[in-house]
């Protein structure tokens, strides 16, 4: 049987334990010493503090953005690695977010909304959307999504901090 040793530690001294926060909590979570950026766009409080929480504690580094047009420029800047992506913003709505973002990335987006219609789903996906999460969510679930998109996305593309080399 074969150990991660990065999920062991010895614990000696306090100047010598080792952080074990930053280890995967689950399989397909965040790899130790890479903490993934997660972009959270949603205009209600409550969703984006239990949200950043939750994933702050799974050792996502979390963005938050409140609005479409802030969520574009996070999403240009930062790179983030998974968007969690409201449909009803102030603004530009998550659908054209949406558009925009699969237009000029292949960032994995969640959508997270309350239009639970079939044809609300359907132009969500049809329009780039990776998955569709209709409120109210369990948390846990919105966790092992992203951690399936972040899984989906690490096997085909390069880290965001990788260069290509063209020989």
């Amino acid at each position: 049987m074969r150990i991660n040793p990065a999920l062991t530690a010895t614990v000696q001294g306090p100047k010598d334990r080792k952080n074990l926060s930053d280890a995967p909590s689950a399989p397909g979570g965040p790899e130790v010493g890479v903490k993934p950026r997660i972009l959270l766009v949603d205009d209600e409080h409550a969703i984006v503090e239990s949200l950043r929480y939750a994933l702050e504690k799974e050792g996502y580094e979390v963005l938050e953005a409140a609005d479409g047009g802030e969520a574009l420029d996070l999403a240009k800047t930062k790179k983030p690695d998974v968007v969690l992506l409201d449909v009803m913003l102030p603004g530009m709505s998550g659908f054209e977010v949406c558009r925009v973002l699969r237009n000029e990335s292949t960032v994995p987006i969640l959508m997270i909304t309350a239009r639970a219609d079939e044809p609300d789903r359907v132009v969500g996906l049809d329009l780039g959307a990776d998955d569709y999460i209709v409120k109210p969510f369990s948390v846990r679930e919105v966790l092992a999504r992203v951690r399936a998109a972040l899984r989906r996305a690490q096997a085909t593309s390069p880290s965001r901090d990788e260069v290509l080399q063209v020989a």
